[in-house]
């Protein structure tokens, strides 16, 4: 029979500590993520690798080193592999740097959290673009470098914009820490409207932050509808040979829609 003593418990609770830490370590490896092309109007520019091609709908990309140019009238709605959506309107230029996420790549349509830890490192050149998704896990992150600065962002439904002389992002929901290429530090949270103007970088606090008013409120919740639109006509799984595949398909609200409705607007 096995005396068990004091030191051998401690030791025995350590090792089992060790395994469930090796194995919590691997199972959250990081593997590159994926972008489906939703909506591609007018055909905007789609740069891989520095080669230029035209963005096309229906098309799975690894998530790495893209970027995607919008010239006059030309739109674009992109969905990531943990269901985030990135709206890119007419104008807008962005570069997703890099995505990644903890398999598996599944999830509930019906769930509101985010099912893996996921981070996205992004860089907006020009334009605006409209970010919607389900709740972001404590450990994930969505990293957005401007001309100004970088956002680190979690957040279920934000915008943001760029300019010559300045960048705004407006948060309906989450919060945000802005850090400029100097080193200065600002916060914003939800239902508030950060401003960074090029005058403004070296002050203490270079964030202008407002209050959105309840009409503001209102215009922007109807302008994600697009957004939710797309969040719920795609699903990501895995095929046979063990790839990444996207189809469309069609929820029930979508065929109760209006007549006069158009998500591509």
């Amino acid at each position: 029979m096995i005396k068990f003593t004091k030191i051998t418990a401690v030791a025995i609770l350590a090792y089992c500590a060790s395994i469930a830490s090796f194995a919590w370590g691997k199972n959250a490896d990081l593997q590159n993520g994926f972008v489906y092309v939703h909506t591609s109007r007018n055909m905007p520019e789609l740069i891989i690798e520095g080669k230029k091609d035209a963005l096309k709908t229906n098309v799975l990309h690894s998530a790495k080193n893209l970027e995607i140019d919008c010239g006059e009238k030309q739109i674009a709605f992109l969905i990531l592999s943990n269901r985030t959506v990135i709206q890119l309107e007419e104008n807008t230029k962005i570069k997703i740097k890099s995505f990644s996420q903890t398999p598996p790549f599944s999830f509930d349509f019906y769930s509101e959290t985010e099912e893996t830890r996921s981070i996205l490192d992004m860089e907006i050149l020009r334009g605006k673009i409209r970010v919607y998704g389900v709740r972001p896990r404590a450990t994930s992150s969505i990293n957005v470098e401007s001309p100004f600065g970088k956002y680190d962002v979690k957040s279920t439904k934000f915008t943001m914009s760029v300019s010559d002389k300045h960048t705004e992002i407006v948060l309906f929901e989450g919060q945000s820490t802005f850090t400029s290429k100097n080193g200065k530090r600002d916060f914003i949270q939800n239902k508030q409207r950060g401003e960074i103007l090029a005058e403004r970088l070296n002050s203490e606090y270079p964030m202008k932050i407002e209050y959105l008013t309840s009409i503001e409120e209102d215009a922007l919740l109807l302008k994600y509808n697009d957004c939710k639109t797309v969040f719920n006509s795609v699903e990501f799984f895995k095929g046979k040979d063990g790839k990444m595949r996207a189809i469309r398909i069609t929820p029930k609200e979508f065929l109760n829609r209006s007549a006069k409705y158009e998500y591509r607007k």
